[in-house]
């Protein structure tokens, strides 16, 4: 596939479920192949997001950024992952909040094996308190959602399934 699409395109926007797919395409492509999600990171968006807030002159690296909902661990290592990426923000305070004590814990651990993976030296904070965490943000990123997963994303992905489209979260 990469091949052909290499013969009639100038480059290769893919979003694809599993980052293997997106290393394959740029492995046999001869042209650039552009990684618009994977289950791995969607550079993408936080990219779009990063350059406007650059462009308005509030990227800074001194940046409070928290994540309401930030138990939802997957979610939050891949925002985070994608956050940490830009020079600008790899020195910024990381405020994870979430209602639940033992996913709140799971994501501090989780955020600090990102950053340490990165080479980025966020300061990094876990709080159970929601004011607390909004204190000073300049950025702040909901991510709960209502419902839970059952019913909440079961709907989410049964709807769009009767009409023969296939959901992914984002």
């Amino acid at each position: 596939i990469a091949e052909t699409l290499s013969r009639y395109n100038d480059l290769i926007v893919a979003r694809t479920m599993k980052h293997d797919t997106i290393t394959g395409l740029a492995e046999f492509a001869s042209i650039p192949v552009i990684n618009a999600l994977t289950d791995l990171s969607h550079p993408c968006q936080i990219m779009a997001d990063a350059l406007t807030l650059k462009e308005r002159g509030l990227l800074t690296k001194s940046a409070k950024i928290t994540f309401i909902g930030a138990g939802s661990t997957v979610f939050a290592k891949n925002l985070l992952a994608d956050i940490l990426a830009f020079p600008e923000l790899a020195n910024s305070t990381i405020s994870l909040m979430d209602i639940d004590p033992v996913r709140l814990k799971t994501s501090e651990i989780v955020a600090h094996r990102v950053a340490d993976f990165l080479g980025a030296e966020p300061k990094i904070e876990a709080t159970l308190d929601r004011r607390a965490a909004l204190d000073g943000a300049d950025y702040a990123i909901s991510m709960f959602q209502v419902g839970g997963y059952k019913p909440g994303t079961v709907i989410d992905f049964e709807i769009p399934k009767k009409y023969g489209l296939r959901q992914t979260i984002a």
